[in-house]
């Protein structure tokens, strides 16, 4: 049986990012002061810790949103597939250019992990 359907990449990238989204929710302090360095103090902790609050509630809606659509049409999947490696991309075109810049320090595991899902999304959309 081939695993790369595309229901159950739908399923894995909706889980994962279901995960993403209440770990960013509940570890926002953790990963603010992990990220930026000195710069987690006082009212800097704090921002930082209520944009990666809200950062978990996107990833969470749009966990929801995808695990939602494992059961339409292929060809409709097929779309949202290649929709979630493009957005992926996005997402990881703005962590690369903080990286780069030196302002933040995302985790090069959770890096890697969009590189991977964006190619799955990508993969499985475009497979015949």
């Amino acid at each position: 049986m081939n695993f790369l359907t595309t229901k159950n990449v739908l399923t894995v990238i909706g889980g994962i990012a279901l995960l993403e989204g209440i770990g960013f929710f509940f570890g926002a302090e953790g990963i603010t002061k992990g990220a930026f360095g000195s710069l987690n103090q006082g009212d800097a902790l704090r921002v930082g810790t209520l944009m990666h609050e809200a950062l978990g509630g996107l990833m969470a809606c749009f966990g929801i949103v995808v695990l939602s659509a494992r059961n339409i049409e292929i060809s409709a999947a097929k779309k949202i597939l290649n929709g979630v490696g493009i957005g992926y991309l996005v997402f990881l075109a703005v962590a690369l250019k903080h990286f780069t810049g030196g302002e933040a320090q995302p985790p090069i595991p959770a890096l890697v992990l969009v590189v991977v899902l964006s190619a799955l999304a990508f993969f499985t959309a475009n497979k015949k």
